[in-house]
């Protein structure tokens, strides 16, 4: 299936450090139910690297403006030399996944602040691979199967009010909140 095969498109990858900054940095500005992201900027959403030469080479990024919509904020950065396929360089922080919020919606953001503090990020250009089955978002839970009157999978029916009640939903999107 076209929709389980591993993606790879071009990117420069945010080292460690360079992502908890951007977290530290802005996190009074995310709410607290959004998903962070802080991972990379796209160079191409679509296509691996064009140039395999590009492939591990360090990139220093500098955040200049700051945005955020009802799905996602974002910072602009400059730094990058080549073309992006993205509407602007950007590093999506942080997504509001329980508003069907995406990383390509920071694209849409037309709000913007400048930052007048000097942040620099660092990365290296990387064919970054992702699943979408492992990137699917937390926000969108749904419990499926349940309302079933035979409930084959469960033969209590503490046991499907448990894995159903919001508390339990929310417990486990905090477990996962955190992690890439």
């Amino acid at each position: 299936d076209e929709n389980t095969k591993n993606k790879v498109y071009c990117g420069v990858l945010l080292n460690n450090n360079s992502q908890n900054k951007l977290k530290e940095r802005f996190k009074d500005m995310v709410p607290d139910d959004w998903t962070y992201k802080c991972h990379h900027m796209t160079i191409d959403p679509f296509n691996e690297c064009e140039n395999n030469d590009d492939v591990g080479k360090p990139v220093d990024l500098m955040v200049t403006h700051f945005g955020k919509s009802d799905k996602a904020c974002a910072v602009k950065v400059i730094g990058y030399k080549g073309k992006t396929n993205n509407a602007f360089p950007h590093v999506t922080i942080a997504v509001n996944e329980l508003n069907g919020g995406q990383a390509k919606d920071s694209n849409k953001i037309t709000e913007w602040i400048p930052i007048m503090e000097h942040i620099v990020l660092s990365g290296t250009i990387e064919n970054i691979e992702y699943n979408p089955l492992t990137e699917s978002p937390l926000g969108s839970y749904t419990t499926i199967g349940f309302d079933d009157k035979k409930r084959k999978s469960f033969n209590d029916p503490r046991d499907v009010s448990l894995i159903t009640h919001p508390s339990t939903v929310e417990k486990v999107k905090n477990m996962f909140k955190n992690m890439d």
